[in-house]
């Protein structure tokens, strides 16, 4: 078998391995893009509130935006949080390329870290702490929302009488 086979085979084998990963990884991307979950309108609905109240300069409601699209959620907090998340943080950080084209975003941030004394010249690590803070809001407002639905739509059965407090206490108090 000559050099030339040999190389065919091999990518022959790599490209069979490469279409079974791909396979997988569609199957696991569709099951998380399923509309039933409502996982594409959640993040939708965080990435799109997260611009209009930045836009607005109404950063501290990142906590409502993820609220509303955990809302939406339902189910599942770990995914309501990283969709939040993702969707919040990728909100900031569309905001913050628009003041890299308007104007000098990364004097500004030098001149931020200087005042603080934190990160003197490393402003692109500034702006990545920030969206990261901007990111956790939203995952904890997704949180938040998620469990909220799960309050409203699935409330805990209550029982069907209370318990006699005064028979514990009594039943206690003759132990002793």
């Amino acid at each position: 078998m000559t050099w030339v086979e040999k190389s065919q085979n091999l990518l022959k084998k790599f490209g069979e391995k490469t279409l079974e990963f791909l396979k997988w990884f569609g199957e696991k991307l569709l099951f998380l893009l399923r509309y039933k979950h409502h996982y594409i309108t959640g993040f939708l609905f965080a990435l799109i509130l997260g611009i209009l109240l930045e836009w607005e300069g109404w950063w501290y409601l990142m906590l409502l935006a993820g609220g509303f699209a955990g809302f939406l959620m339902k189910k599942h907090a770990l995914i309501s949080f990283l969709i939040g998340f993702a969707g919040i943080a990728i909100a900031w950080f569309c905001f913050f390329i628009y003041f890299m084209i308007i104007g000098p975003l990364f004097a500004f941030t030098d001149l931020i870290a200087s005042i603080l004394g934190i990160f003197e010249g490393c402003s692109f690590l500034f702006i990545l702490i920030t969206v990261m803070l901007g990111g956790l809001l939203g995952g904890l407002g997704a949180i938040n929302g998620t469990y909220l639905a799960a309050l409203i739509y699935h409330p805990e059965p209550s029982s069907p009488e209370p318990p006699n407090i005064k028979k514990k206490f009594e039943k206690d108090i003759d132990r002793y």
